[in-house]
This record gives C-alpha cells, structure tokens and sequence, in this order.
C-alpha cells in the first residue's frame, strides 16, 4: 500500500496499517490465504506423488504405464490427458496380476484415503482435508462475529454520540419560540418601565 504525494512520489506505508479493516485485508491476504494455500498444495502434492507411485506399478490393458495425474500442486493438478483421450491406459490391475482381471492397483489407490500420509504420518488424506476445511470455517466464523460485534459496537457509539450532543430540531424549535416570547416580554417589560420614568419624570 502506498501514498503518493502532491509530487507523485511514492511511500510504502504497509507496515503502519496496525489495526481496521484495511489491516484485516492485508492480515487474509499475507497470512491467513497463503497458510491455507500451502496447506491445500501440500495434500495435492501427496496425493499426487502417492497415486502415480502405485499406478506406475499397475498393469494397464494394453500393458503401459503411465501417470494418473500430471502436475505438482493444487494450481496445476489434473488427470493426465493420455488416460482421459484413452480409458484403457488406467492401470488397474497390480503388477503380478492377469490383464484384464486384475484389480491390485485400483485396490492399492482406494486404500491411499486411508493411509497415514499427511502429517509426518499422524493423519490420512481424508483426516487432513476435514481438518483444513474446519480452520477456514472456523476462521470464517470468527470473522464473521468480529465483524457483528465491532458493527454493534460502532451502532452503539453512534446513538450514544447522538443521544450526547445530537440536535433534535423539534425540541431546539420549541426552545427558540420560549425564547421569543421571553424576549417579547422582556421587551414590553422594559416599555412600560421606560413609560413610567417619563411619567415621573414630567410630574417632577
């Protein structure tokens, strides 16, 4: 974030964003997306490393091997091309097996959902997917209640300020006609004394 100023000239003032909702901006964007950005590559990868590792030992029907998926993270994964333009390049029979009756490679790429993978081997795939989906809800969520608390907040602020040094013209039109009826009276007070000095006055 930079200011420019009447020179054009810039200053970064990133760093000087310590609190608001500008700093929340920076706060999801520099930490928050890129933690879980790397938390959803990191289960890509592995998934991606460990379904090749045992599809490359599979027999396909015409006996090939190949990748069951190309790329190396979140952002890039996909089924390798040569499966989806060909089915019979899935290798799914194990590498002692008969083709086309065997199904030890398949079998092998079912049971990875719960192999302890992920987590230096404390979680499997299925355990660290639910468990990066319930941080970012649970961050979500925690946003969500700051954000209604610091509205309410604010709400109350605003009618506290009102209720201090707001103008109410309906009572401030009320004060203005008392005052000009005093006045009125102030004024024909002053007439009629004015009016008595006179008299006085002329008798003397």
């Amino acid at each position: 974030i930079v200011w420019l100023d009447a020179q054009g000239n810039a200053t970064t003032i990133t760093d000087q964003s310590a609190s608001g909702e500008l700093k929340g901006w920076l706060e999801v964007r520099d930490q928050i997306i890129p933690d879980i950005m790397i938390r959803l590559d990191t289960l890509a990868s592995t998934l991606i490393t460990e379904v090749n590792l045992a599809h490359q030992a599979g027999l396909a029907l015409d006996n090939t091997q190949n990748d069951f998926f190309t790329g190396t993270s979140a952002a890039d994964m996909a089924v390798n091309t040569v499966i989806l333009n060909d089915p019979d390049k899935i290798a799914a029979a194990g590498p002692t097996e008969s083709v086309p009756n065997g199904n030890g490679t398949a079998l092998a790429i079912s049971a990875l959902q719960s192999a302890a993978l992920m987590n230096g081997g404390t979680a499997n795939i299925g355990q660290y997917y639910t468990s990066l989906v319930s941080d970012i809800g649970s961050e979500l969520q925690t946003a969500s209640l700051n954000a209604d608390h610091q509205n309410d907040v604010s709400t109350n602020l605003t009618a506290y300020r009102e209720s201090v040094s707001g103008v109410s013209l309906e009572e401030e039109m009320v004060r203005l006609i008392q005052y000009q009826h005093a006045f009125e009276a102030a004024a024909q007070l002053i007439n009629v004394a004015d009016e008595m000095l006179e008299t006085v006055l002329q008798i003397i």
